[in-house]
């Protein structure tokens, strides 16, 4: 492919020929190119952080959720027996 060279009588830019290319064109498009293909991995590596990150929230929800309820009924197995022991039964 030809790249075109300045003029140098005046008579302005010598005339393309097809393949001709002209490099602050292929620049923006080599950027444009790069940049679009370069999304498609950051975008999807950013969705599985996101993803992982809720799933890790979503359990430890769950967990918190959990333990609570196991404190709940600890607390009320434990109030069962201390009324027994002391007689309280009513």
């Amino acid at each position: 492919m030809a790249i075109t060279q300045p003029p140098t009588s005046g008579q302005g830019p010598a005339p393309m020929e097809f393949g001709d290319v002209i490099p602050a064109y292929a620049d923006q498009v080599t950027a444009t190119n790069v940049t679009a293909l370069g999304l498609g991995p950051a975008v999807a590596t950013v969705n599985a952080y996101l993803g992982a990150s809720m799933a890790q929230q979503r359990l430890f929800f769950a967990a918190v959720d959990q333990q609570g309820n196991g404190a709940m009924a600890a607390l009320a197995t434990s109030m069962e027996s201390a009324r027994k022991i002391l007689g309280l039964d009513a």
